[in-house]
C-alpha cells in the first residue's frame, strides 16, 4: 500500500512540476530599461523605455514620453524579438537590454555616442 501511494503521488509530482516548467516558458521574466530626456528642454531622464520579455522573446515595449506640458504613453508589442512598427533608439535599446539580459551599466552597443 506504502509503495502504491508513494508511486501515485511521485506521479502527480512529476506531472505538477511538467505543468509549472511548461507555463514558465510564458511568463515575462527579461527586462530591459532606459531612462532617457525624450526633449531637448526637458532635463532629469524622465522619459523611459521598458521592454518586458519572455523566455521566447515575446512582450510589450511600454515607453514613456515627458515633456513640459503632455506625457505621452504608447506600447509597442513583441514577437520573437521584434515588431511591426519602427522603433525609438531607446525602445531598441531597452529590448536588446532584454534579449540579451543586460544588467545596469552594461553596454549592448546600441547607445548613441
Amino acid at each position: 500500500l506504502a509503495k502504491t501511494v508513494n508511486d501515485k503521488s511521485d506521479a502527480v509530482l512529476l506531472s505538477r512540476l511538467a505543468n509549472c516548467e511548461g507555463q514558465t516558458s510564458m511568463s515575462l521574466k527579461k527586462l530591459g530599461v532606459v531612462n532617457f530626456d525624450a526633449y531637448e528642454d526637458v532635463t532629469g531622464k524622465l522619459s523611459f523605455a521598458v521592454a518586458i520579455l519572455n523566455s521566447s522573446n515575446d512582450g510589450i515595449i511600454i515607453t514613456s514620453l515627458y515633456g513640459h506640458n503632455s506625457c505621452n504613453t504608447y506600447v509597442r508589442e513583441i514577437e520573437h524579438g521584434k515588431t511591426q512598427v519602427k522603433l525609438l533608439s531607446e525602445e531598441m535599446q531597452a529590448l536588446n537590454k532584454a534579449i540579451n539580459g543586460l544588467k545596469k551599466g552594461q553596454k549592448d552597443g546600441s547607445e548613441q555616442k
